[in-house]
């Protein structure tokens, strides 16, 4: 699966040649650049490394077009300027960052856990390669199931505050589990079950209101490529391994497979 999900998303934000982000397209597909950043134990303390690493290829040659400017979204962000201002680098290294982390690896951990959740259904496997029209059904119930985000971003209290009979403090560092309540049961018909027919779905993969994810529609499409690709190639699909010896990443905030080993 690796094959799929890598070269699909990471060509979309700067292609292999940059000066910028070679470091991050020649790493193994079982240890992505972008998951070194996510806050677990093991890897907290290497994330200033890493965000040194891709200051200091940026650093060569911001404020300038890099060397070898590409129809991409790094080179965009490097030439946009209003009225001779630019993207500081420090800006840049940030919106660079957030692109890999937010647009390259919530996908591929959407796919990856997607084509699982399909693969243990193979009735609705079967159904999906017998009528693609029910993708943005499907694509639906994926984000809401395989919770590609399983917490939002930290949040901190404003005010002192009671929820739930308890009382948050003002300051108090707040983390709203996006997973659970794509599983509340006051909302959803048995909210444990995968069912790509689930209609309404107002989940909240995406979040919602001022927060709503930028970059929904981008997702929606990669992963509708995605699964269009992988099932008319591969109709077939099976695991190669069984579900219950798959492994899964560390981390608190997003939710993904360490390798999905599948045969056709």
């Amino acid at each position: 699966m690796a094959d799929i999900t890598t070269p699909h998303l990471k060509q979309t934000i700067r292609p292999n040649s940059s000066p910028c982000l070679n470091s991050t397209t020649t790493l193994p597909n079982n240890g992505f650049w972008s998951a070194r950043h996510l806050p677990t134990i093991e890897t907290a303390r290497k994330t200033a490394s890493h965000r040194r690493q891709v200051q200091r290829r940026c650093g060569s040659w911001h404020p300038h077009a890099p060397p070898q400017p590409g129809d991409d979204l790094v080179t965009a962000l490097v030439e946009a300027g209003e009225e001779g201002d630019q993207l500081s680098e420090d800006e840049l290294v940030a919106m660079i960052v957030l692109l890999i982390i937010a647009g390259h690896e919530t996908t591929v951990n959407l796919i990856a856990s997607g084509t699982l959740s399909l693969l243990e259904n193979p009735d609705q496997q079967r159904h999906l390669v017998d009528d693609k029209a029910i993708m943005d059904t499907v694509i639906d119930e994926l984000l809401r199931f395989t919770a590609p985000v399983e917490t939002a971003t930290e949040r901190y209290a404003t005010q002192n505050i009671e929820l739930g009979g308890n009382v948050i403090r003002r300051a108090d560092l707040v983390l709203a589990v996006i997973a659970s309540a794509n599983r509340d049961e006051r909302v959803f018909a048995t909210p444990d079950q995968f069912d790509m027919t689930r209609e309404p779905n107002p989940h909240v993969a995406f979040d919602d209101g001022i927060h709503y994810c930028l970059g929904h529609q981008l997702a929606r499409l990669e992963a509708e490529i995605a699964f269009t690709c992988l099932f008319e190639r591969s109709p077939d699909l099976q695991l190669a391994t069984p579900a219950n010896e798959l492994q899964w990443r560390e981390t608190p905030m997003v939710r993904g497979l360490t390798a999905l080993p599948v045969r056709f």
